[in-house]
This record gives structure tokens, C-alpha cells and sequence, in this order.
């Protein structure tokens, strides 16, 4: 849905994630090419985003029980 490797995905924090403006960051520190990475998230993707906010656990978007 984003065209982003899995690595980064499953990295996610929410601090990265811009819910109001469908916008996801991945920081430079975490990018092969070291450098910043934007990442507009499209309705599908932000279904998801959604989804994984009603259950949010931790910092990670995709953290594991």
C-alpha cells in the first residue's frame, strides 16, 4: 500500500505518523540512503493506520502482544 520495504513498516513508530495530513516520515536514521523519507498514505493505507490506532499498544504501529 505504500511502496515501502517491510524493514521500515514494520519500524514504524507513531511519532513518524501524521494521521490529520495521511503522512508518514521515516527519518533518516532509518533509511538505507540516510536520508529522510516522505511517505503519503493513501485511503487504503490509512484504513489501516485507523485500524491499528483503536488498538494501539506501544510506540510501534505494528508492535507484537
Amino acid at each position: 500500500m505504500t511502496g515501502v520495504r517491510s524493514n521500515e513498516v514494520l519500524g514504524a513508530r507513531w511519532a513518524e505518523v501524521n494521521i490529520a495530513n495521511a503522512l508518514w516520515v521515516i527519518p533518516k536514521e532509518r533509511m538505507k540512503t540516510g536520508k529522510e523519507h516522505r511517505v503519503p498514505l493513501s485511503p487504503p493505507a490509512m484504513r489501516v493506520v485507523n485500524a491499528m490506532a483503536a488498538t494501539k499498544r506501544s510506540d510501534w504501529v505494528f508492535s507484537s502482544p
